[in-house]
């Protein structure tokens, strides 16, 4: 779990020191703790996306839900995958491959 905490420190610290954050910084720490197996870090770190108005793509949706499978927790997994088909970005083969 310690390459997941890693990234999410160092997005603090992008904050703390007004840098924004953008797209590849997210989808790289989310990346990291879905390595890390931390799906729920994973979902703080996309509500905290949403929340900056920074819209996630399918790279960020694939990879939360491929995190979640692995937790056996297939049904969260699906609630994100039918966000994507009513909000965008449309889900693609990865992302239905995924779960």
């Amino acid at each position: 779990g310690s390459h997941g905490l890693l990234a999410v420190e160092l997005l603090s610290s992008m904050r703390g020191r007004l840098h924004q954050p953008n797209i590849v910084t997210y989808n790289s720490a989310i990346h990291a703790c879905a390595q890390s197996q931390l799906s729920d870090t994973c979902l703080e770190l996309l509500d905290e996306m949403m929340s900056c108005r920074l819209p996630p793509d399918t790279i960020t949706y694939t990879t939360i839900i491929r995190a979640l499978d692995r937790d056996h927790r297939w049904q969260v997994a699906l609630q994100l995958l039918c966000l994507m088909q009513h909000q965008g970005p449309e889900p693609d083969a990865v992302a239905y491959n995924a779960c």
